[in-house]
């Protein structure tokens, strides 16, 4: 099952001790509101507001809509345990489990901290193999803007002709230099040593900041472990109260450094994979000859 921003607040809210969770003991046959009559006169009216309810589990169907979603509390009545939402997909049912947490690390705050606490653990591998095809008689190839954070990883080249997509035949490619270019422009470029086979497909490592993740079910990137993840948003998100309070509280001030410790320790424990870079120097072969880096020579090509 994917780990996605649901998930991700799940368990930051959780390890912050503000996660409640119960099961849904009278629908509103509405897409806006459940009961929950074990919560009636417990609390006050509006107690939850501006809070958020996450749909944990379909009773009916396991995995079926509206699991796995969260909205903002717009709404809540002491007397019978309701609570008023913003739309869920679909309509919740008596017996399915839900979540439930206040303002206090407020939805679209944590929302956003996910996304800073994401892409501060650095950058991750990706692939480009449909934007660059080979030229007769070029060697310079644009650049996107997304594979600017540095010299490609990796570059490699189609070589099976009239291929599927289950066997393009990719070999590494050596012998090319990366030109950059200043921000926001696609002018910089890939410099090869040699031409290249007319007509083939260019596939190119990079690495990118992880991508911007808002729907509930986004999903986050497989090649970062779920409790790395978790530990560094609770860092995160400890840090954001600690400076909203501007330090006034000693419990939040102690929670905050043991998270730290935790988050580094997660760090040091499941580190993120990182493509190695092909390297350019010259291969010496068994049988004592030299072998220049592929792919030299190409010629013009086919």
């Amino acid at each position: 099952m994917a780990f996605t921003l649901f998930h991700l607040l799940q368990e930051t809210y959780k390890r912050l001790g503000q996660w409640n969770e119960s099961v849904v003991t009278g629908s509103t046959l509405a897409k806006t509101a459940i009961e929950d009559s074990t919560l009636a006169n417990e609390g006050s009216d509006d107690d939850w507001n501006k809070g958020a309810y996450f749909h944990v589990y379909n009773s009916s169907v396991a995995g079926a809509a509206p699991e796995g979603e969260f909205v903002l509390i717009t709404d809540y009545v002491d007397s019978s345990g309701k609570f008023t939402f913003n739309t869920l997909s679909c309509t919740p049912d008596a017996g399915d489990r839900y979540g439930y947490v206040s303002e206090f690390y407020p939805l679209q705050t944590m929302i956003g901290l996910a996304n800073t606490t994401l892409q501060s653990l650095g950058t991750i591998p990706l692939i480009d193999k449909n934007t660059l095809i080979s030229s007769a008689a070029v060697t310079e190839y644009q650049m996107e803007v997304a594979w600017k954070r540095g010299r490609p990883t990796r570059i490699d080249l189609q070589t099976s002709i009239g291929s599927t997509a289950s066997h393009n035949a990719w070999e590494s490619i050596t012998d090319y230099e990366y030109e950059p270019v200043t921000a926001g422009s696609t002018a910089g470029r890939i410099i090869f040593g040699s031409y290249l086979p007319t007509g083939r497909k260019l596939r190119i490592w990079y690495q990118a900041p992880h991508p911007y993740i808002q729907a509930s079910t986004a999903p986050i990137y497989e090649g970062l472990e779920p409790e790395l993840v978790t530990l560094s948003m609770v860092e995160r998100a400890l840090e954001w109260q600690n400076s909203r309070l501007q330090g006034g509280d000693q419990f939040l001030m102690q929670r905050w450094n043991d998270a730290k410790q935790q988050a580094a320790m997660a760090r040091a424990m499941y580190p993120v994979w990182k493509p190695k870079r092909k390297s350019k120097v010259l291969e010496i072969g068994g049988d004592g000859g030299d072998h220049l880096p592929y792919p030299y020579p190409y010629g013009p090509g086919p």
